[in-house]
Order: C-alpha cells, then sequence, then structure tokens
C-alpha cells in the first residue's frame, strides 16, 4: 500500500508540526490540521518504509479503516552532522 505523508512547518528550530498519513487513493480528502496549520506534501512512501519506524502499526491500524494518521511529532531523529578536523 502507497502511503501519502504531508508535514507541517510549526517555525520552530526543529522544524516540524503534526505530519499525517493518508492511503494514496484518487478520493483521498485532507483532514483538518489539529494546530490550524497547513498540511504540505511530502512524500509518497510504502507502508514499508523506514520513514515510518516504530509507527508503522498504528499507521496500518487506521488507514485499513480508511482513516488518516495523524503523528504528533517527529517519527525519529537523525544525528546530527559531526565536523572533524
Amino acid at each position: 500500500m502507497k502511503v501519502l505523508v504531508f508535514v507541517s512547518d510549526d517555525g520552530t528550530d526543529a522544524g516540524t508540526g503534526p505530519i499525517l498519513f493518508i492511503k494514496d487513493v484518487p478520493d483521498a480528502i485532507l483532514p483538518p490540521n489539529p494546530r490550524g496549520m497547513a498540511w504540505r506534501y511530502f512524500a509518497t512512501v510504502d507502508v514499508a518504509d523506514q520513514l515510518l519506524d516504530d509507527e508503522r502499526d498504528a499507521i496500518r491500524r487506521s488507514l485499513s479503516d480508511d482513516e488518516p494518521y495523524i503523528a504528533h511529532r517527529l517519527l525519529r531523529t537523525l544525528p546530527k552532522a559531526v565536523q572533524v578536523s
């Protein structure tokens, strides 16, 4: 199953508000953002993609019920680049 991923920028250094996952279907409807921000398209990924990480099971359950899934934080963080001299 393909999943559409939308993000919302909250203007902080972390750079992300809620993240939305919906099925990639022609009649997909974006729900309101819980923080009143605009959704911005980020990617289309397979439900097995590593981007979904620990949230994968919850995302699958929501999408199997034809419901969107909203994650209220980053799914995972990547280490900052370290400069080696």
